[in-house]
């Protein structure tokens, strides 16, 4: 049992809950992680236990490793989440652990690793070292691995997707979303930049060329199964999101949102912790729309 004078800081307690699923305990108590983000936060131990057993705050913490917790959503402080990795024109992991640190020290909250050339497992373990959570866009190296889109399979995606489990990734960005539905939406209403996602573009290239439905949609609840079992946060990728603001709020946005939303609520009723992206480039006018509807639609995920 814990005494009340014991306050295990923000990186202990996360090895307390997590082994039972951080919403299930907050449906049941409020866990010493809820105490520990209330504090970080100043907020109320009670209401952030709430806030995460409706889904309106999510703590992404892969239980295989260590690192400082880091709340994201309604009523915490706004968070950086920093991009980093490496590419073909520049493949120098060195340096881009070194931009890691450099934003770690000047306050980021988290790290999303982008790499899509070099050793990529050794690239992603040399972040996952670093005290902070990480996140990753399993479709790059699966891609990597194909050596094409129209060469990825479900098979081979869900592997890296659990290979990225269990190497102790905390969230993870699956472009769910992005299924014929939405890829109608984009035919049906040109763009003048087209899809400018990366992993939007691969996933459209993998429907097209393959004649088959996007497999992180025809299998979301076998996707669910292995972020479940890991206890790792589903981040909703934004693959039609506008990269003009011409582009903005338009059907295929809309569209995929309709779905990352559904798809969110699935995950949430499974004891899943989901963060919904988007929207991309928008007119300064139309941020507060966008906003507004995806937090209405998605039921105040963050």
């Amino acid at each position: 049992s814990i005494g009340s004078a014991y306050k295990p800081d923000i990186t202990t307690v996360r090895h307390m809950v997590f082994m039972h699923g951080l919403i299930e305990e907050c449906l049941r108590s409020v866990p010493e992680v809820a105490h520990a983000i209330a504090r970080d936060e100043d907020l109320v131990a009670r209401r952030v236990a709430r806030a995460i057993a409706r889904g309106r705050i999510v703590v992404p913490a892969n239980p295989r490793r260590e690192h400082r917790l880091c709340a994201v959503g309604e009523g915490c402080r706004v968070k950086v989440n920093v991009n980093i990795g490496t590419s073909g024109a520049r493949c120098d992991p060195a340096a881009e652990l070194e931009k890691a640190r450099a934003a770690l020290a000047e306050g980021a909250d988290a790290l999303m690793d982008l790499s899509t050339a070099g050793d990529l497992p050794a690239i992603r373990a040399s972040i996952l070292a670093l005290d902070v959570p990480v996140g990753t866009v399993p479709v790059y190296e699966a891609v990597r691995r194909a050596g094409n889109a129209a060469d990825v399979d479900a098979d081979l995606l869900f592997r890296v997707i659990r290979e990225h489990c269990r190497d102790g990734v905390d969230f993870l960005t699956l472009h769910c979303g992005v299924n014929r539905e939405a890829y109608a939406a984009l035919v049906d209403d040109p763009r003048v930049m087209g899809v400018v996602s990366r992993g939007g573009a691969f996933h459209t290239v993998m429907m097209a060329e393959r004649g088959e439905e996007n497999p992180l949609f025809a299998e979301f609840d076998y996707l669910c199964e292995i972020l479940k079992e890991h206890e790792v946060t589903l981040s909703t990728g934004n693959g039609m999101r506008a990269g003009a603001v011409h582009d903005a709020t338009d059907r295929a946005q809309i569209q995929e949102l309709i779905i990352n939303a559904e798809l969110g609520d699935r995950a949430h009723e499974q004891g899943i912790q989901v963060i919904v992206e988007g929207p991309g480039h928008v007119p300064l006018d139309e941020i507060e729309t966008n906003v507004r509807l995806m937090k209405r639609m998605s039921g105040n995920k963050p």
